[in-house]
């Protein structure tokens, strides 16, 4: 455990030295407030933008709270994921060209420790700063259309995160066995849209699939209620993560000893 914390330490300076403690909130509370801001003053801004033929009249129906908020939460599924995949697609990777993992490993460090302190480090970063934008956006949304029950918010949010824990743990699988960190990046997003665009096309078949969760979220917020698979596509992204950080501890020590 010792051996972790410590791992775990000098993860969290690194993201000091290089103030992603700073940036990355920040990134993430302005993609937050992007669509209660835009919904609510879009009919403004195109009136001011002008360039209508006259007599014109533009009809722009106002969205519901919820649909907002959900928008918001798209967005960190779209506009995030990416952020999410900068962050980490070079983890591993990076420190295996630079040589710094050998040093690390000399110690002697075990692999499983040095692969759970990637994993939690990024979770330390990433899952507060989802917390803090998505709670810019509700609480926007609740002031400038209707009020999101606060019990609404946070189902809604530990849903999204544990899809984000899966997207982690995907980066990190990747980075256990692969040394170029743009590949990395590249093959994680054609994987998280191939689950996303499976998870559409096969609403039936896959209804327990991770790709399903977002659905489920924004189908929660406008009725107030859960699908019935959502647990089962919970417990699967869930089950699917661990069997990812397992794969990464032993693809880390096959590809360490060659």
């Amino acid at each position: 455990m010792n051996q972790l914390l410590t791992l775990v330490q000098k993860e969290w300076l690194e993201m000091v030295r290089n103030y992603r403690i700073i940036w990355v909130p920040i990134t993430f509370i302005i993609i937050g407030l992007t669509d209660p801001f835009t919904s609510y003053f879009l009919p403004d801004i195109i009136k001011s933008a002008g360039g209508l033929p006259e007599g014109a009249v533009v009809s722009i129906p106002t969205p519901s709270a919820p649909e907002v908020f959900f928008m918001s939460l798209e967005q960190f599924n779209l506009l995030g994921i990416l952020v999410i995949v900068l962050l980490n697609m070079g983890s591993v990777s990076n420190e295996r060209q630079s040589g710094v993992i050998s040093m690390i490993l000399v110690k002697p460090v075990s692999y499983v420790n040095f692969i759970s302190s990637k994993w939690l480090s990024s979770i330390i970063l990433i899952f507060p700063s989802i917390i803090l934008g998505s709670l810019a956006s509700w609480y926007y949304t609740s002031l400038l259309f209707e009020r999101i029950p606060f019990a609404h918010f946070i189902n809604s949010i530990v849903i999204f995160l544990v899809w984000i824990m899966f997207v982690i743990s995907i980066l990190l699988f990747l980075n256990s066995f692969l040394s170029s960190s743009m590949m990395i990046g590249f093959i994680s997003i054609i994987i998280i849209m191939i689950i996303n665009l499976i998870g559409g096309l096969l609403t039936k078949q896959m209804a327990w699939s991770p790709g399903q969760l977002s659905k489920y979220i924004g189908e929660y917020l406008i009725t107030g209620k859960f699908s019935q698979h959502t647990s089962a596509s919970i417990v699967a992204t869930l089950i699917i993560s661990f069997i990812l950080f397992l794969g990464s501890v032993l693809l880390f020590k096959r590809s360490i000893a060659e």
